[in-house]
């Protein structure tokens, strides 16, 4: 199993998420943005679930990322197992980039609606 790395996780996750909305890209389809809002959340969560599968690959996310302590992405919770840490750090992760408004301005949002 490979090791964990945040970098090479980000990389991925910037080149699926250009592969995924390819379409609209190449054929300069417009998209307002809070469709694609909708659609980047449902494409996040599954890349992130297909990254957790495993329970040793959670530990290893969990190790590299390092949080500081067990709560989740909904102020006041904590984790209730290694999964859910390991999907919260890796969406604070990816979110903390801001993908989403800037991969919208550099690829989407200059195709205006007609």
């Amino acid at each position: 199993m490979k090791q964990f790395n945040k970098y090479q996780f980000i990389k991925e996750f910037k080149e699926d998420l250009e592969y995924e909305f390819r379409e609209y890209i190449s054929k300069n389809l417009y998209l307002p943005f809070d469709k694609f809002k909708d659609l980047y959340n449902d494409f996040l969560n599954y890349y992130i679930e297909n990254e957790i599968i495993y329970t040793a690959v959670c530990w290893d996310i969990c190790s590299q990322l390092a949080p500081s302590d067990f709560e989740v992405c909904y102020p006041g919770e904590k984790a209730k197992d290694i999964q859910e840490l390991a999907f919260c750090s890796l969406y604070e992760l990816i979110e903390h980039e801001n993908f989403c408004d800037e991969f919208y301005t550099n690829n989407l949002d200059k195709v205006k609606n007609i």
